[in-house]
């Protein structure tokens, strides 16, 4: 009978009502606490919870963690924290968990999120060294982050000096809608840095037209 509960979790988890999966999931481990779903309804129960942004729902995934942390759940865990810390702006955590986060278990949609939250905590720390590979991997395919990961390697490019690489970057992005405005003062700084003056001088003048 308690089978149903964990049935019915799984149901509404397929359709994203996460309140009610939740209930479902926690009836399960109420019934059948060393049932044969136990330890998959105590992750769904936390991730739900996590979903929903439940008070609660940080402290259950980290003791599930800390309970099953060789559990196959546990690999989900770990990203789905490290999610749930880039939304709370919380980058030494998100750091923290998308780094034991193991990709080899993530679809290529969630690979490429993992990589591009994770590169940008790095980068709100100034680990420019970690950092910057991320956002390598991800200019170099098809995917959400390229236009932004163009931005943040041109940006690291040009805090070491490499102004080249950082012009190359910039210049993808140039008519970018969501990076576009910040991108010709970079430029501006390159091109001054780099020595180019009659470039900066017709690129300021393109920009004050």
């Amino acid at each position: 009978m308690s089978d149903r509960w964990y049935q019915q979790g799984m149901d509404l988890l397929d359709k994203k009502k996460f309140g009610a999966a939740r209930e479902s999931f926690e009836r399960y481990i109420t019934q059948a606490p060393s049932g044969q779903y136990a330890t998959d309804a105590q992750y769904y129960a936390a991730y739900s919870a996590i979903r929903l942004y439940n008070l609660d729902g940080e402290a259950q995934m980290a003791q599930f963690l800390q309970e099953h942390g060789s559990h196959p759940k546990a690999i989900r865990a770990n990203y789905e924290l490290g999610n749930f810390y880039f939304n709370e702006q919380r980058y030494d955590k998100v750091i923290e968990y998308f780094e034991k986060t193991d990709t080899r278990n993530l679809s290529m949609v969630e690979e490429e999120t993992r990589d591009f939250k994770l590169g940008y905590a790095y980068f709100t720390r100034k680990k420019f060294e970690e950092a910057k590979p991320l956002f390598d991997v991800l200019k170099n395919s098809e995917n959400p982050y390229r236009n932004a990961a163009y931005y943040y390697a041109g940006y690291i490019a040009l805090e070491n000096g490499e102004y080249n690489e950082a012009l190359n970057d910039l210049r993808r992005i140039e008519n970018d809608e969501s990076y576009g405005k910040a991108v010709p003062y970079l430029i501006i700084i390159i091109l001054n840095q780099h020595g180019r003056y009659e470039q900066l001088k017709t690129f300021g003048e393109i920009i004050l037209a």
